[in-house]
């Protein structure tokens, strides 16, 4: 009789997280950002019409990512893709601000290392570890 009452509780409590959870404006995309010595260095593992970008930016560049590509020093921060982001360097990290098809408006992340990577999709950042010991 527990094991039947507890099967419901969690049954119920998934079909109340999975009601409340909002659908993602696109979630096909996934974009890989990785720090270079003079800037930095993307891939697009779905949802692009690229593979690979980098881009030179000694300082504090905000550029543009969307699906259809790359817009460095963007002034004017719209696109008509499905996605996109404006990704910005900052003191101990990077800065992405959402400009379309995300569930977020703003996400950071820091490096404590020469080398940071981070994984960008609709849902948020995930920083990627650049070595795996296993």
């Amino acid at each position: 009789m527990r094991a039947l009452l507890l099967v419901a509780v969690v049954g119920l409590a998934a079909v109340s997280l999975m009601a409340a959870r909002q659908p993602l404006p696109h979630d096909g995309f996934q974009v890989s950002v990785e720090r270079t010595s003079s800037g930095w260095r993307a891939r697009c593992g779905a949802g692009c019409s690229w593979k690979e970008l980098s881009s030179v930016c000694p300082g504090d560049c905000r550029t543009l990512i969307d699906a259809n590509g790359v817009v460095s020093n963007v002034k004017e921060e719209k696109t008509d893709a499905a996605f996109g982001f404006v990704i910005t360097r900052t003191r101990k990290g990077w800065q992405a601000e959402s400009i379309a098809g995300t569930s977020w408006k703003q996400v950071g992340w820091s490096c404590s290392v020469a080398s940071c990577r981070a994984s960008l999709d609709a849902a948020g950042v995930t920083v990627v570890p650049l070595f795996r010991l296993f």
